[in-house]
């Protein structure tokens, strides 16, 4: 895997991390339910092991927002151009 795997809580609601657009609902292989949303700085947030989606391709959420919920881990993987990034640099 790319990115973080962070455990959390049953159910877990999962924020929006950054403003942007839904560009990608389904399944993706090693990270199970996901849910790809590109931040208007270019940057591919993947939220992966999802258990219940609540957005639509091509919305526009913003941060804060919830997009989903996650049992047991939650995969987050961020990528530009097509390369990986380093979460820490994300997360806080």
């Amino acid at each position: 895997m790319d990115g973080v795997s962070l455990s959390v809580t049953d159910p877990y609601l999962v924020p929006i991390l950054e403003t942007g657009m839904v560009i990608f609902i389904g399944e993706k292989e090693g990270y199970g339910k996901t849910v790809i949303l590109e931040g208007t700085d270019g940057v591919e947030i993947w939220y992966g092991n999802l258990s219940e989606v609540n957005v639509e391709l091509y919305d526009l959420k913003e941060k804060g927002e919830y997009l989903g919920s996650a049992k047991g881990n939650l995969y987050l993987v961020f990528k530009k151009d097509g390369k990986v990034l380093d979460y820490k640099n994300y997360l806080s």
